[in-house]
């Protein structure tokens, strides 16, 4: 899963963002934030929890987070405040299947 960083209108910072500002995905999942290569400025990937803290992420290179326990995990650009995501890691279901009495 890959969440870009985007400057919509390069110089106008209350334009820019993340592509996704929220996404949900599974629990073990790796989300990998991009500063897509156009961008001004590098950018960071910031928990608000303190569970990540990408760094300065340059334009044109990636971050990644592999997330090992399910929750709602807000987080910022700890350069830009007004940048806001969410990730929602939902646990991974069970791969048995449900046991069925039979009657022969």
């Amino acid at each position: 899963m890959t969440v870009n960083i985007i400057q919509r209108v390069q110089y106008e910072p209350p334009t820019w963002g993340f592509d996704q500002m929220a996404i949900t995905v599974p629990l073990g999942t790796t989300v990998t934030w991009k500063s897509v290569s156009h961008n001004s400025e590098g950018h960071t990937s910031t928990s608000n929890g303190h569970v990540w803290d990408s760094q300065l992420i340059k334009p044109g290179d990636t971050w990644s987070f592999t997330f090992a326990k399910a929750g709602r995990y807000p987080y910022h650009c700890g350069l830009h405040p007004w940048m806001t995501g969410v990730v929602d890691v939902q646990p991974t279901r069970s791969l048995r299947s449900p046991s069925k009495a039979y009657e022969i």
